[in-house]
């Protein structure tokens, strides 16, 4: 990526005046991001017309290009209708999408729109572009950043020879880290490290994309399977300098420790379900082993900590990991999908659920509620009070005739903001946005025409909350 001295050029195409006029503040104007955001500069262009677009990009090439997909047509289009008679106006950016990827193979081109059904992202993604954000996005700045730097590096991946792995199969998490397996494939890091996580979380993905680029970068491993009993001659077979990927860590002998010990200079990438701490103080582990691997740590959290990955991972499993084609997912069975804690294997366990329902596929090959486990099923219904869109209800009571219109929506606020710190521990503005799901920059401004009393409590609250966790954390 740049130096975060130099700001990333955007252009920012949209035909709405409104957008292209508050989206260069969302992403320039201090505040209107997390902080540790705000080193990171931009300089935004907008454009209200794909023909003003296309010129300037025949010109320069921006660092990234913010498109929405909706256009009216300029005059040289040709109006394309549905079989309704709608006008598709998807199609004018589409084409622009791919006639911009033709002739620059290395632009970063992210969709910002209100569409984001899977089909439309099917569609643009097949048209070559790279990230899909939502227009009702809260953190606007840092999903751009974050992925702006995943593609970055994914590219800079191809030219140094290395084998991306695909983010929409496994989620946002995996591909983050991938960052951090490529800079150890290519001697930037330490090369010792160890991928901690839940049974099926993806740590054997990991693995194997460790494994793929080393031996497409042709350097010398063994892969082991620590629950192997012949994992030791497999050892002796090893070298100086080798990479020794080791599949669950914690289950290799202490005999078998002390022949990784004995090479200082082989490399060690283990995964490991369980906490290496503990099982060196009850005197399980060898505590050289996991002193040389210990500095380096990448934690894949369960999927119950990262529910906003169901969606993207399940979709992902239903169209490219199953050899009898791809399969939908209907909105109902994918509530249930969300609804679950998945504490049993994770996305193993939510791949197993999908694969067996295939056996109920009609032509349409939808994959329907009544088609799920019925224990998932019952599951989901106990964790919705918990987890689903009745968490934790706000209510309000106010008498018609003492208030107007504005108090009201001013009284309906504060509770919402007041039950986000009470029962999420919110302790900032950007927490609250995140929890209540809405625009940060939004909610700044509605505080602002707030009455003075209301901002003072808030602002209290905030700082009781965060003195509690101050003490919870000792």
């Amino acid at each position: 990526m740049k130096s975060e001295n130099k700001p990333i050029s955007i252009a920012y195409v949209d035909d709405d005046a409104y957008c292209t006029r508050i989206l260069p503040r969302l992403l320039q104007v201090e505040g209107m991001c997390p902080p540790e955001y705000n080193k990171y500069k931009v300089d935004i262009k907008t454009f209200s017309s794909l023909s003003d677009f296309e010129k300037s990009v025949n010109i320069k090439l921006p660092d990234l290009t913010l498109i929405d997909i909706v256009h009216p047509p300029s005059k040289k289009d040709q109006l394309k209708t549905d079989a309704f008679g709608f006008i598709d106006n998807k199609w004018f950016s589409f084409s622009l999408i791919k006639k911009i990827r033709s002739l620059h193979s290395d632009a970063i081109i992210f969709v910002y729109s209100n569409h984001y059904d899977q089909e439309t992202k099917d569609r643009f993604f097949g048209a070559g572009v790279d990230h899909f954000i939502q227009k009702d996005c809260v953190e606007l700045k840092q999903e751009i950043i974050d992925n702006y730097q995943i593609v970055k590096k994914i590219r800079q991946s191809k030219k140094e020879n290395l084998i991306p792995l695909r983010p929409h199969y496994f989620g946002d998490t995996l591909a983050k880290l991938e960052l951090k397996v490529r800079d150890i494939i290519l001697n930037k890091t330490d090369k010792n490290c160890l991928i901690t996580g839940e049974i099926g979380t993806g740590k054997k993905i990991v693995l194997d994309f460790f494994e793929d680029n080393l031996h497409k970068n042709k350097h010398s491993y063994i892969r082991i399977d620590c629950s192997d009993l012949e994992v030791s001659k497999k050892l002796k077979k090893m070298h100086p300098d080798d990479f020794i990927l080791c599949e669950e860590i914690s289950l290799l002998p202490l005999f078998v420790q002390d022949i990784l010990l004995q090479n200082s200079s082989i490399k060690i990438i283990a995964t490991s379900n369980i906490d290496l701490n503990i099982l060196v103080q009850q005197g399980e582990f060898n505590n050289d082993l996991y002193q040389k691997i210990k500095n380096n740590v990448f934690h894949i959290p369960p999927l119950r900590d990262r529910r906003q990955e169901i969606a993207q991972i399940a979709n992902g499993l239903a169209r490219y990991s199953f050899k009898e084609g791809p399969v939908t997912i209907t909105k109902d069975a994918m509530e249930v999908f969300e609804g679950n804690d998945w504490h049993n294997a994770n996305v193993k366990e939510l791949h197993d659920s999908l694969f067996s329902m295939l056996k109920y596929l009609k032509e349409d090959r939808l994959l329907k509620t009544y088609m799920l486990p019925i224990d998932l099923v019952q599951l989901g219904e106990q964790q919705k009070s918990i987890y689903g869109r009745n968490k934790n209800k706000v209510s309000v009571t106010f008498e018609i005739n003492t208030m107007d219109y504005k108090d009201v929506e001013d009284l309906i606020l504060v509770s919402s903001i007041k039950a986000s710190i009470k029962k999420f521990q919110a302790i900032n503005i950007t927490q609250v946005a995140r929890v209540l799901r809405i625009p940060r920059a939004t909610l700044v401004v509605r505080m602002d025409r707030m009455p003075a009393h209301h901002r003072l409590k808030i602002n209290e609250m905030f700082k009781v909350c965060k003195r509690n966790k101050k003490i919870a954390c000792g």
